[in-house]
């Protein structure tokens, strides 16, 4: 039985040491840290293992001798109790870039993810576009342009041309009379006029689409 307790106290971390000490001397660590004078977060990173807590340099090994003597234990042990735990405990560095390199695999993932649900928005707005403009071309009124006659015309000519321009698959009318397109949109009519004002009405249509009405008000003299 004795033997058996010898190999679990030379088996005790620096931690379990330190912390079974201060308990048997009946003291809360609060009290030790005011005789001390040293940090409480230090004594419990001490009694903790937290290695990485402590202040970089011989700090961490000068608050550990301090707390040796107060406790009455043997320092030179603990210290290389200390050393040996200490190179042992992962590094805050390794910590540290180990998150990092999970954050940037995370990234390398998320980035083409990124991408690829862009392009995909950017494709359904393309479509959307193409069909909004097909829309509008075949629910508009086709374009119709008039060179010949202008507006409130006085002559003495009987007959007058009716001169200009529309799209390939427009439907044309000069007072209701069906006028036949050129290949390239042209279209001309002689209108034969009475004595007085004579108004010309030239519509143009398409299927599907609303009309494009251009009226003349011509004055046979």
């Amino acid at each position: 039985m004795l033997k058996f307790s010898k190999i679990s106290l030379e088996n005790e971390t620096l931690a379990q040491k330190l912390k079974q000490a201060r308990r048997a001397k009946k003291l809360k660590l609060p009290e030790v840290a005011k005789k001390l004078n040293i940090n409480l977060k230090y004594l419990q990173a001490l009694e903790e293992g937290s290695y990485n807590d402590l202040p970089t340099g011989v700090y961490g090994k000068k608050f550990l001798k301090e707390y040796a003597w107060l406790l009455g234990l043997d320092y030179s042990e603990l210290s290389d109790l200390y050393q040996s735990e200490k190179e042992n405990s992962p590094s805050e560095n390794s910590q540290v870039l180990f998150s990092n390199q999970i954050i940037k695999r995370h990234q390398l993932w998320t980035i083409p993810k990124i991408i690829k649900n862009s392009l995909i928005i950017l494709v359904i707005l393309i479509c959307f576009s193409y069909l909004g403009y097909l829309f509008k071309q075949v629910l508009s009124p086709p374009d119709l342009f008039l060179y010949s006659p202008d507006e409130n015309l006085i002559t003495n000519n009987q007959v007058v041309s009716i001169i200009g321009k529309t799209e390939l698959e427009a439907y044309l009318t000069i007072n209701d009379e069906l006028v036949l397109i050129d290949t390239e949109g042209n279209f001309s009519k002689n209108v034969n006029l009475k004595k007085g004002i004579n108004v010309i009405t030239i519509v143009c249509s398409k299927k599907y689409g609303r009309n494009q009405t251009i009226t003349r008000h011509i004055l046979l003299e």
